[in-house]
């Protein structure tokens, strides 16, 4: 089995926690895979030790993030730590701008020869997203993903004589829609309208800005030692 294949492989290992796909068996000897992650041990006790046995003969070398995120890690230095390092697997990156640089592998030919993998029981709002992301190309997957949903009470919204939540709406039109619960006249103070899963505003906050493509900090703004912010 070449380099690319083992590389697919380790990343099955790695989407099978999430699809409970077949293992994998070890076909492979003096094989060696470096792997950029946040920290060795928190991989391999997530990863690599379901890998590792399975392919005993497969050496994997895990390059530790953290060291490099406390000194103030920017996709910039990712990038350059990517080009010197040459890793078979990365995290945490900016797919488009790897893509752009011919950094990655596409994943699409090697799927078709797996027999591990069913791309077809695969979440395909992810794998549509990774693509469009890859331009047209699957050149990554994901053992997991995050979605959030807004649900409501349509008993409540008739009761209140209030129009339900429509697909596509803003947060100012969710939270407008909200505050008419609170308004009524039927409500009496007892019902706020809304309930965010969090425990403090700021979360909600930031849920709101990261809709509107914002972030805590912005990667143009760089403080100097001496200088203010």
């Amino acid at each position: 089995m070449n380099r690319n294949n083992m590389r697919l492989k380790l990343l099955l290992c790695f989407i099978c926690l999430a699809t409970g796909c077949s293992g994998i068996k070890p076909e492979d000897t003096g094989m060696k895979l470096k792997v950029f992650y946040h920290d060795k041990r928190s991989f391999n006790d997530i990863y690599g030790k379901l890998f590792t046995s399975q392919n005993p003969h497969v050496e994997i070398e895990v390059v530790s993030l953290n060291d490099y995120y406390k000194k103030g890690f920017s996709e910039e230095g990712y990038r350059e730590l990517v080009k010197k390092e040459q890793p078979d697997l990365i995290f945490n990156f900016n797919l488009p701008s790897f893509v752009e640089d011919g950094m990655q592998i596409d994943l699409e030919p090697l799927l078709k020869k797996s027999k591990d993998v069913n791309l077809e029981r695969m979440n395909k709002n992810m794998t549509a997203y990774l693509r469009n992301k890859g331009g047209g190309r699957l050149y990554g997957l994901s053992p997991t993903f995050q979605s959030k949903a807004l649900f409501y009470n349509k008993t409540l919204f008739d009761q209140f004589g209030i129009p339900y939540p429509t697909d596509h709406m803003s947060w100012v039109e969710v939270l407008q829609l909200a505050e008419r619960f609170v308004k009524s006249e039927r409500n009496a103070g007892k019902m706020y309208g809304y309930h965010h899963n969090t425990r403090h505003a700021f979360w909600l906050v930031k849920d709101v800005a990261e809709t509107e493509g914002l972030s805590l900090t912005d990667a143009k703004i760089r403080s100097h030692k001496g200088e203010q912010p």
